[in-house]
């Protein structure tokens, strides 16, 4: 109270409460899945101290963090999603599992966190499907003489991550390639020099990448290689000595009979006399 000028006057103080404090700090974690595997996104969260948990809520984003579409999973409302399950069991964290996940999936994830004073803040991350492609395997050299060059080569090599690798095998048996003058290339085209007879055989190439190698890499369809003898070598180009004579070198008055049993023969026709 204030006398003045003869007049009290009374102040009434009043009290002004300013809900102040800070948003809900977010980070969203990039994560991985294997096509056809669960995918599961983290999202950490710190509060105000004067603040507690309220709600989360899960969308598709672009690059950019910008909302697209409905929310996949909004734990405030009763909806609920089969794909789409978000966990809010642990204190600063929550995770948004994606069922049986499809290359769709892939892209990024938008994470809303709401306080009980109804503030919010958010964060986006990446979700990378992982793939690989079972690749196909070409050749125009599948009949090849000994000596000769045959080729195949590894197509369609589709996957994610990009970088993919291939092995070669035969008859099931990986082939080790680190003989360059047999294999002169080995990466997706296997070209044999020289050939052989021990070179026949189904031969397959094998896909890999980072997600997808070892005995869960991708093999191809399979391709039989014969290989023929070499026509240099080959007897019925050769000349053959029977009885004296040369069979099928053309030899002047010689004339070869087989007999009916296998047996062959040679007789000599006498030329004629030329009359003058």
């Amino acid at each position: 109270m204030i006398l003045r000028n003869g007049v009290l006057i009374i102040l009434l103080a009043a009290t002004f409460h300013v809900i102040n404090g800070q948003n809900p700090v977010v980070t969203v974690e990039d994560a991985t899945v294997k096509l056809g595997e669960d995918a599961v996104i983290t999202c950490s969260y710190t509060l105000d101290p004067t603040r507690t948990f309220q709600a989360v809520q899960w969308y598709n984003s672009n690059s950019a963090g910008d909302e697209l579409g409905e929310s996949l999973v909004n734990t405030a409302d009763s909806n609920t999603n089969d794909r789409y399950t978000a966990d809010t069991s642990q204190t600063g964290v929550t995770t948004l599992t994606i069922a049986n996940s499809v290359l769709s999936d892939d892209g990024y994830y938008l994470c809303t966190i709401i306080d009980s004073s109804l503030k919010n803040g958010d964060q986006h991350g990446n979700l990378a499907v992982q793939y690989l492609e079972n690749p196909v395997l070409e050749s125009n050299t599948l009949s090849v003489k000994i000596n000769g060059t045959a080729t195949f080569t590894c197509t369609q090599l589709i996957g994610k991550p990009t970088t993919i690798n291939v092995r070669w095998t035969k008859n099931d048996v990986e082939i080790d390639v680190s003989d360059t003058d047999k294999y002169l290339s080995s990466d997706a085209t296997l070209i044999i020099n020289k050939v052989d007879e021990m070179d026949a055989g189904s031969y397959q190439c094998v896909a890999e990448n980072a997600a997808y190698n070892g005995n869960e890499g991708k093999p191809s369809n399979s391709l039989e290689l014969s290989v023929g003898s070499d026509d240099s070598n080959n007897d019925d180009n050769n000349k053959k000595e029977v009885n004296g004579a040369a069979i099928g070198g053309g030899v002047a008055g010689c004339v070869v009979v087989v007999g009916l049993c296998g047996g062959i023969g040679v007789y000599y026709k006498k030329k004629k006399k030329t009359q003058n």
